[in-house]
């Protein structure tokens, strides 16, 4: 097996990992304090492993996060929780349905979504984790090729 280090947090409904990727001062550790605050617990943050598909924080990063203009906190953390979603936060939607993308690790591909200028990330992200074994993404090739009018 080969294990990954990633620039990235994550945090973990249940037995569900969320990827967040992103480039310095994009959002990830904000995003994971986020759904924290919704019920996520803290796998990691800054840097990660990624290993048969699961999710584990990179030794001497356990249970550390940092929030900005406050300081780092020590929580709780989960380890090798498996990965069902990712999210970059460097990168906006190109529509207002746009077509499915994927992050892939060396031993699994999962849904990307593209986390920057989204309002409602935090909610699509609880809802979709939640509510089925993998994130509900549509991914009918015909869904997302529309531009971003109004109908």
């Amino acid at each position: 097996m080969t294990t990954e280090r990633l620039h990235a947090s994550a945090v973990a409904f249940g037995d569900r990992a969320v990827l967040i990727l992103g480039p310095s001062g994009s959002g990830k550790s904000s995003l994971a304090l986020e759904l924290m605050a919704l019920g996520a617990e803290l796998i990691g943050d800054d840097q990660i492993l990624a290993e048969d598909g699961r999710l584990s924080p990179a030794p001497g990063l356990e249970g550390l996060i940092e929030a900005r203009g406050v300081g780092i906190l020590r929580l709780p953390h989960k380890s090798g929780v498996k990965a069902v979603l990712a999210v970059d936060m460097g990168r906006a939607a190109d529509a207002r349905l746009p077509a499915l993308q994927h992050f892939c690790l060396t031993s699994a591909c999962l849904p990307l979504i593209a986390g920057k200028l989204n309002p409602t990330l935090s909610s699509v992200i609880r809802v979709g984790v939640n509510s089925a074994e993998s994130f509900p993404l549509y991914d009918d090739p015909g869904i997302g090729q529309e531009n971003d009018t109004e109908r």
